[in-house]
């Protein structure tokens, strides 16, 4: 029987129908919600949507009124020259009034380092007052713009803020350098990737193309090495960084396959700006290897930019790689075939120096310290349960050490920036497979005692009897970087010990007293034996140098005819004569590390019209 409910009005109902309605009510609300929710959220997608396209139109509409030419160019150079020009390249024009667009719109351009090579040897091609070095202003950027073509330039300040900006990156062409003329002749001026347009009405009677540096030829005396390499290093921190040594990556067995280079990398030099020799080393077991790796001892003035060279391709050269010169703080590669006692110190006679070759053939010769062997011919003069070579020196906390070793054993092995004080042996920075921590090789940082310890485990098996290359990198005393073959990268921030430490390598007696591990030390593997190939320290700071290596050949295109030189050879002048025209040529630089020059001379003083697009990226920012 269903129970009723009586109203004051008379009307009865059951709890049933309440508890029905209710659910309808239920059902309905979440129902409305739902789609209130849906409907609220296409109706912000369309807002979004919309807003997007908005911006993309007043981008594009931005770009369309702002093409080359703009309005504030010589009307002589619109009427008989750029209206002549088919430009197929998309342009954005600098030269324009910005101001109908402010709060809506900005742009932000960012040289490219071809732009600051060209700056670099700007003082010397605009020493002709043809040629403007225009200093540009904006959004806190600055670069600067080279030219002649325009009678006034607008400076824009355009201000945007807000909370809705969307950004455009665009790569366009901008007017920027074009060229200087002297009577009967004009030299223009472009670097990687430029379009250069030109019209003379006289004919042309010798035209040549040539690499352009603050300092001439820099290989005026190298005349023997056929190739060379530029690079770029640029100096991220504005501070001086002093006899410094950069590494430098190339693939030396591509160019040893092709015939450039000895098989050695014996006719490797590197050189500065004005053709100097620099100090530099090969890391020997990396040569013929896709991955080279040499460094070079260079000294740069806060964000500075330096260019400097690699040569090669000389038959008959034989090496100059200096260790010792490279790396003044320390450096040893055993070749000697003995301890030099005014760079070590170490608790054993007569050390054990091995012969051995490279996968490259190339010999070299490491020290072993295996612990069994001393011990066992009873080398060992004091601390008897371990084998261990120490630096006299010490090495303050924005150093790395670099070295080449062989870890045999899964156990007290250990090598690094380390120290022994007084039976305190806490204070260190070492890749290690000290006892305790189980059969990996461990990144270890320590500091005091073993309660201010932190470690990573390298967990590759491949890490043991196996050549390979060490690295660890002090960056004062907030963390260090443990790198291996350049490859791995592990980097701990607590317990950084942040005073002066040796260099030290050790290998120790199995300690019977001692757990080890995760299971019984197998006899084979008791006792320590490393071995050492090479070891340097360099200093270190925090971000490093960026290297670049550029592009080693010029290649350019005059009305489509292809021109491709080894950058060493077009230092002299390159006949480009015979393809150019009267009326308007098109030069096409598509490969080059440093700006190039063409000297184009006609038979008689004539006008000249001659405009440069250059490629840049351009970050268009719209407020819809």
């Amino acid at each position: 029987m269903f129970r009723k409910i009586v109203s004051k009005r008379g009307y009865i109902f059951t709890y049933e129908a309440i508890v029905i309605a209710f659910i309808f009510l239920s059902v309905f609300y979440i129902g409305y919600m739902v789609y209130s929710h849906n409907m609220l959220t296409a109706l912000e997608e369309k807002k979004d949507t919309e807003k997007f396209h908005k911006a993309l139109l007043l981008k594009d509409y931005f770009l369309r009124n702002n093409k080359f030419p703009g309005k504030f160019y010589n009307k002589t150079y619109l009427d008989n020259f750029t209206n002549e020009l088919d430009i197929k390249e998309k342009t954005f024009d600098l030269f324009n009034n910005f101001s109908e667009y402010k709060g809506l719109i900005r742009f932000i351009i960012y040289p490219n380092i071809y732009d600051e090579e060209l700056d670099n040897i700007s003082d010397e091609i605009c020493a002709n007052d043809g040629l403007q070095a225009i200093t540009y202003n904006f959004s806190s950027n600055t670069f600067k713009i080279y030219s002649n073509v325009n009678t006034t330039f607008n400076n824009a300040n355009l201000s945007i803020s807000g909370m809705d900006l969307i950004y455009f990156k665009e790569n366009v062409y901008i007017p920027k350098i074009t060229g200087m003329k002297y009577g009967d002749s004009i030299n223009l001026y472009g670097c990687n990737g430029d379009h250069i347009y030109f019209k003379v009405n006289s004919e042309i009677i010798s035209a040549s193309a040539r690499v352009v540096t603050n300092n001439g030829n820099p290989f005026i005396t190298w005349q023997n090495w056929r190739y060379a390499t530029p690079i770029l290093i640029i100096n991220n921190l504005n501070q001086n960084l002093n006899d410094y040594d950069v590494k430098i990556v190339f693939d030396s067995q591509s160019y040893i396959n092709s015939g450039e280079m000895r098989t050695d990398c014996g006719d490797v030099r590197f050189v500065d700006e004005d053709g100097n020799p620099l100090s530099y080393w090969i890391e020997p077991n990396t040569i013929d290897t896709p991955h080279t790796v040499a460094w070079v001892k260079v000294n740069l003035a806060p964000n500075e930019h330096k260019l400097i060279y690699m040569l090669y391709g000389n038959p008959t050269a034989t090496t100059t790689a200096n260790g010792d010169n490279t790396f003044p703080l320390f450096f040893d590669d055993f070749s000697k075939g003995n301890l030099d006692n005014t760079k070590w110190t170490y608790n054993f006679n007569n050390p054990l120096f091995v012969n051995d070759t490279y996968p490259n053939g190339i010999n070299f010769t490491y020290l072993s310290l295996d612990y069994t062997y001393y011990n066992n011919h009873n080398y060992i003069i004091y601390d008897i349960n371990n084998t261990h070579i120490s630096s006299i020196s010490t090495y303050y906390p924005n150093t790395s050490v670099r070295f080449h070793a062989n870890f045999h054993k899964k156990y007290e092995e250990w090598g690094g920036f380390y120290i022994n004080i007084n039976g305190n042996d806490y204070n260190r920075e070492v890749i290690t497979n000290y006892h305790w921590g189980g059969e990996w090789l461990r990144a270890e940082s320590s500091v005091l005692n073993q309660d201010y310890d932190s470690y990573i485990i390298l967990q590759d098996p491949d890490l043991y009897d196996n050549w390979h290359t060490y690295e660890i990198q002090r960056d004062g005393g907030s963390s260090v970087n443990f790198i291996i073959d350049d490859a791995i990268y592990k980097t701990i921030y607590s317990n950084i010990y942040t005073g002066d430490l040796p260099i030290s390598f050790y290998a120790r007696k199995y300690d019977y007293s001692t757990k080890y591990g995760y299971y019984p030390v197998p006899q084979d593997e008791q006792n320590g034996n490393i071995s050492i190939d090479w070891v340097f320290v360099r200093k270190y700071v925090e971000p490093e140098p960026t290297v670049t290596l550029l592009s080693s050949d010029v290649i350019f295109t005059v009305n489509g005819y292809i021109y491709k030189k080894p950058l060493k050879s077009v230092f002299d002048n390159i006949d480009i004569t015979p393809n150019l025209n009267v009326g308007i040529n098109e030069i096409r630089i598509l490969s080059s590390p440093l700006p190039v020059e063409f000297l184009i001379k006609t038979n008689e003083n004539t006008d000249f019209y001659y405009l440069t697009l250059s490629p840049n990226n351009v970050t268009i920012v719209v407020k819809p």
